[in-house]
């Protein structure tokens, strides 16, 4: 409110004009009555393209980077199925769609963290309790509902990891967000014989994959999925 004033009034007269109103504890611009709102991301997204067409095809001998979060929710769990089921569901999903060049890029889900408004709003609409996560423990919740729960989620990506490691795939564990170093891998992995495929569904990597590339040298990295 102060920057505000700061910028709009001319003198005292604009002052008295400005303090008529009732204050907000929160600007309501950016909070409804729960939390922070939340944006349209996805809006960029044709706006992104007048600069750049998007393809719907892969090119040859990719180097994949895989958003963490995104495959969680991507691969179907089967049911009945035990943790340990679960997690080899995974690895033969990605040895199916994406051989054996590939990363994985997982989320610390650190608190305090960027997102923490998000995972409010998540576990908000359907979450389950905390479950005790191990091989050959039985999954009784929902996927969704499971995944929803912070605590769950990072369990189960520990677990994850684990069978990850065994099949020899790349991973990589980000202390916070991910969003930056799944770009930055992807950059790092590319060449012009093993191009970039970024996988992932989050606007946030195409922006970011536009500003941190650098066109001169990452030409071939222009791939997301």
């Amino acid at each position: 409110m102060f920057h505000r004033i700061v910028c709009v009034i001319k003198n005292e007269a604009d002052l008295k004009a400005c303090f008529s109103y009732e204050l907000a504890l929160q600007p309501p611009a950016l909070f409804d009555d729960v939390s922070m709102r939340k944006g349209q991301k996805s809006s960029l997204v044709p706006l992104l393209e007048t600069y750049g067409p998007s393809s719907p095809s892969v090119p040859q001998n990719p180097r994949y980077t895989i958003d963490g979060g995104h495959l969680l929710h991507r691969v179907v769990w089967p049911r009945p199925a035990s943790f340990g089921e679960i997690c080899n569901s995974y690895v033969t999903y990605v040895k199916h769609q994406y051989g054996g060049n590939v990363s994985i890029v997982f989320d610390g889900y650190a608190f305090p963290g960027t997102k923490d408004i998000e995972y409010m709003r998540r576990s908000a609409k359907v979450s389950s309790v905390d479950v005790a996560v191990s091989d050959n423990i039985q999954c009784i919740s929902s996927q969704s509902g499971f995944l929803s729960n912070v605590n769950n989620k990072v369990a189960f990506i520990a677990l994850l990891s684990e069978y990850l490691h065994l099949a020899n795939i790349t991973l990589v564990q980000c202390p916070g967000d991910a969003d930056r170093t799944i770009v930055c891998t992807a950059l790092e992995n590319s060449t012009s014989a093993m191009p970039a495929v970024i996988v992932g569904e989050d606007t946030d990597l195409l922006v970011l994959i536009i500003g941190l590339a650098d066109r001169n040298k990452y030409t071939h990295a222009n791939a997301c999925e």
